[in-house]
C-alpha cells in the first residue's frame, strides 16, 4: 500500500512537527504541575530554583534538538 494515498499531501515534516507540538503542550502542563508542588512543598528556596532551572533548560534543549532535527530552524 502507498502511504501517500493515507497522508494526501501531508508532509513527513508536518506529522513530525504536530507530534512535537502534542508532546510540547504535554510538557506546558506537567511544567506547571510540578512547578505548584515545587513551591507548595518544598522548605528550601534553593533546591526549587535549582530544580526549576534543570528541568527548563534540559526542556530547552531537548525541544530545540528535535526542532533542528525536524528542519524548522
Amino acid at each position: 500500500m502507498d502511504p501517500s494515498i493515507l497522508l494526501g499531501d501531508i508532509s513527513i515534516q508536518q506529522i513530525l512537527l504536530g507530534i512535537l507540538s502534542a508532546v510540547f503542550l504535554f510538557f506546558i502542563v506537567m511544567s506547571i504541575i510540578l512547578y505548584y508542588h515545587w513551591r507548595k512543598y518544598t522548605e528550601r528556596a534553593s533546591t526549587v530554583i535549582f530544580a526549576e532551572f534543570i528541568y527548563l533548560t534540559g526542556g530547552a534543549i531537548l525541544f530545540s534538538s528535535a526542532l533542528i532535527l525536524i528542519g524548522i530552524i
